[in-house]
Parts: C-alpha cells; structure tokens; sequence
C-alpha cells in the first residue's frame, strides 16, 4: 500500500488501485506481478519472520517511500484464525514495524493480540487512518475486498 500512486514500471495487468480512503493505493503482488518485476527470486527476507516479503519487494518500497509512505501488508487467514505482517517506509527509511501479529498465541515470530490491534490495523495508524464505531482501519480503508 501507498500513500501515493506508485510511479515507474509496473507490469501488465497490474495497477495502483485506489482505496476507500483518500490518498492510499494498493498493488496487489501476485506471483505473476513478482515475477514481472523481477522481485519473485528466492531472496526472502530472512529473520523478521516475514513468509512472502522479499529482499527485492523490500527494495522496491523503500524506493517507492521517497514520493510517499509505503506499508508492505501480507495477512493470511482460514476459519477466523490468521496472522498480519507489516512494515511501513517513509523516504527510504522503516516508519513502523516490522509488527507480525496473530489471533492465537502461536509464539514467536508472531505476537499474539486482540483483533483490533492487528499489525495491518496498527499500521494503517500509522498512516493517519481511523476506524469508526462501524468498521476497523481494515475495512475502512477498503482492504477487505481484497
């Protein structure tokens, strides 16, 4: 996600799409987008205990953050039970995280926490997003069409 549209390449059938929220986009990162950015290689980032963030991904936001705020976002969830990872750059440098969150208390590298303090909720936080009485930053920024 971007506080900005994403300005240089990006590959077909990928694009900067707008959310609920003024200001913030998102690209999906599909394998396909990976690939065609080159930034799918085997170069996880290792350490933090991210599962899909790459050291070429990581390259490509931080470049990225020099026009705006850019927050890599993975959550994976089945049956009401997930995780979020997150991290946030602004002009090159980490804003926030890296934050991986859990909805069970799996250990580490996750952090078991309630629902609305999940690591992407956090983060959009960060970004100046805030939830109503209806809805969490999640969804109001539009992220749970995706």
């Amino acid at each position: 996600m971007s506080t900005t549209p994403p300005e240089g390449p990006l590959p077909s059938g990928a694009a900067a799409v707008p959310l609920d929220v003024e200001g913030i986009w998102f690209v999906d990162l599909t394998n396909e987008t990976r690939a065609a950015l080159g930034l799918d290689g085997g170069d996880r980032r290792v350490g933090d205990g991210f599962l899909r963030l790459s050291v070429g991904v990581e390259r490509w936001a931080r470049e990225l953050s020099a026009d705006g705020d850019v927050m890599y976002v993975y959550s994976e969830f089945f049956g009401g039970c997930g995780t979020h990872d997150v991290i946030a750059w602004r002009d090159g440098e980490i804003l926030f995280g890296p934050w991986l969150t859990s909805t069970e208390d799996d250990g580490p590298p996750h952090v078991w926490v309630d629902p609305e303090n999940m690591a992407i909720n956090h983060g959009l936080r960060t970004l100046g997003v805030q939830a109503t009485d209806k809805v969490d930053e999640f969804a109001q920024v539009g992220l749970d069409r995706y």
